[in-house]
């Protein structure tokens, strides 16, 4: 299955209705493993990442591939706490290795993923009360 959008073009679309609930129901008919992965590092208090606050140095990606994040969300788990066999990473290894991972991204992702790194939201109006109402469970809210 080929993927046309980026995940931040779906949560973009997503967002742009003017209805709470229709903002809902798109975020559930859009509904993957991955953009629940996005939205729970996005909004869960329990998800820490172990990289410093702010944008690290790298250059964003040539390329306009939308699956690409959509393909390796796992990798994630390099860089948050609790990250299940990358406990052990040095702190200096697994901020290169972010850097890495953003400039594979195409450009929006690799800004959705920095915004979810620093626990914001890129889009006004999806809020952690949106997400919960859409996925409930998803989270301790």
């Amino acid at each position: 299955m080929a993927i046309n959008f980026t995940l931040y073009e779906i949560l973009e679309k997503c967002v742009e209705f003017k209805k709470k609930e229709d903002r809902v129901g798109a975020l559930q008919y859009n509904d993957s493993p991955a953009m629940r992965a996005v939205l729970q590092c996005m909004f869960d208090p329990n998800i820490e990442f172990l990289l410093p606050e702010g944008d690290p140095p790298f250059k964003p990606s040539q390329f306009d591939d939308p699956g690409y994040l959509f393909a390796n969300i796992r990798k994630l788990n390099i860089f948050v706490k609790g990250g299940v066999g990358y406990e052990t990473v040095a702190k200096n290894k697994r901020e290169m290795l972010f850097i890495g991972f953003l400039e594979s991204l195409n450009p929006s992702e690799a800004k959705l993923v920095l915004s979810m790194k620093d626990k914001k939201s890129p889009f006004k109006n999806l809020t952690e009360e949106i997400v919960l109402t859409a996925f409930p469970g998803l989270f301790p809210a």
